[in-house]
């Protein structure tokens, strides 16, 4: 048996560079109607029926190249694992700087303004294809911590300081 690995690193060096994001989109599509409808991670080739009727709903929505793949993890009995198979695609896009999670921590709640500020900002110097959760940690006394792709960027008060006292060290 083949570790899920090799089956996403396949589809998504089918899909790279100019399609990785897209196919990361529809693989998160794919997710939810698995979410929703739990018992599709059971299907297997055996059955027939229940396959044309899935596929041919599916076609309207999906590429041709991600049904394929989607036929054969079911043909390998892997859509269990999609979950992971979903974390897997995303590693591989943030590994190649395709695809950027950011997470915005701040003590207290930021207005709309704020956060579209940073969503700007972020968009200008990484690009358009990004995830964005805010956090309130309580922890912070002023200011915020981005992170992006785990990299840091401590903007506190205390993040300030311990920099200022790094710099007049040296």
């Amino acid at each position: 048996m083949m570790r899920l690995d090799y089956y996403v690193k396949a589809f998504y060096d089918l899909n790279y560079p100019e399609t990785a994001v897209s196919a990361y989109q529809e693989i998160l599509s794919f997710n939810e109607l698995l979410q929703f409808y739990p018992k599709l991670k059971n299907i297997t080739v055996y059955n027939k029926d229940v396959m044309v009727v899935l596929f041919d709903t599916l076609k309207d929505h999906y590429s041709e190249l991600f049904l394929n793949w989607i036929k054969v993890l079911i043909e390998d009995r892997h859509l269990r694992s999609f979950k992971r198979i979903t974390q897997i695609y995303l590693s591989l896009l943030i590994k190649d700087q395709l695809y950027f999670v950011v997470d915005v921590k701040s003590a207290h709640p930021l207005s709309n303004q704020t956060q579209e500020k940073i969503l700007k900002l972020v968009q200008d110097n990484y690009g358009l294809a990004l995830e964005i959760d805010y956090e309130i940690d309580p922890n912070l006394v002023m200011g915020l911590v981005i992170s992006i792709n785990h990299q840091v960027i401590d903007l506190t008060a205390l993040g300030q300081l311990k920099h200022l006292a790094s710099e007049v060290l040296q």
